[in-house]
């Protein structure tokens, strides 16, 4: 599973195994591949998906606790902080993936950068902004 892939290598760098996660899920929500809905879907009825859930929402907030108590992570951030990023990423896919499939890499950069502690330092931006055309 992705989320215990990237708490290995986090026992070194903390923000990396964090930011890698928030990363690849963000593929993983450019692919259409249900992330987001497997988030945010009520599945009280549905154990075993219920499960798979609460192990990466476990796993998140392990990997947002280490980064944050390595002082990666702005200490006024909470997880739930996490959990906005992440559907902002998934409605930045659905509103933007017809005219700029990339965009939404730029705002997991932006979004990563706004959780970063004040003084680390940022990380330059992967993609190109988009066009005054393609946001209209």
């Amino acid at each position: 599973m992705l989320v215990d892939r990237c708490r290995t290598p986090s026992a070194d760098d903390s923000w990396s195994g964090f930011a890698t996660f928030v990363r690849e899920t963000a593929e993983i929500e450019a692919r259409n591949t249900g992330f987001s809905d497997l988030m945010t879907t009520d599945y009280r009825n549905a154990p075993t998906l219920l499960d798979l859930r609460v192990r990466v929402q476990d796993g998140i907030d392990a990997l947002f606790r280490a980064a944050q108590d390595a002082g990666a992570v702005r200490t006024d951030a909470v997880l739930a902080d996490v959990a906005m990023v992440q559907l902002s990423i998934a409605t930045t896919i659905d509103t933007f993936g017809g005219v700029a499939p990339d965009a939404f890499r730029r705002w997991v950069d932006l979004a990563l950068d706004a959780l970063r502690a004040p003084e680390v330092a940022r990380e330059p931006l992967r993609a190109r902004p988009l066009r005054g055309d393609q946001v209209r």
